[in-house]
C-alpha cells in the first residue's frame, strides 16, 4: 500500500477524518492539520448548466419575493 503524504506540509503522519459529501475519504494531517482528500475528480460545469441555475436562482428568489408581498396584503 502506498505511503501517504501530506500536500502541505509533505509530512506522512495522517489520520483518516471521515468522508466527503460524496463518500470519499477525508484526510487530515497531524503536523499541520491541512484536510485533503486523495484522487479528488474536479468536475467542470459547463456555462449553460450554470446560465440556468442562476434563471432558476432568480425565478425562485422573485417568486418567494412575490409571496411575501402577497401574504403582507
Amino acid at each position: 500500500m502506498e505511503e501517504i503524504v501530506c500536500p502541505e506540509c509533505g509530512s506522512t503522519k495522517i489520520n483518516l477524518n471521515g468522508h466527503i459529501h460524496n463518500w470519499k475519504q477525508n484526510q487530515v494531517c497531524k503536523v499541520c492539520g491541512k484536510e485533503f482528500v486523495l484522487n479528488t475528480q474536479n468536475k467542470i460545469v459547463p456555462e449553460e448548466t450554470k446560465d440556468t441555475i442562476r434563471k432558476m436562482l432568480l425565478e425562485l428568489i422573485w417568486h418567494s419575493k412575490f409571496s411575501i408581498l402577497h401574504q403582507q396584503l
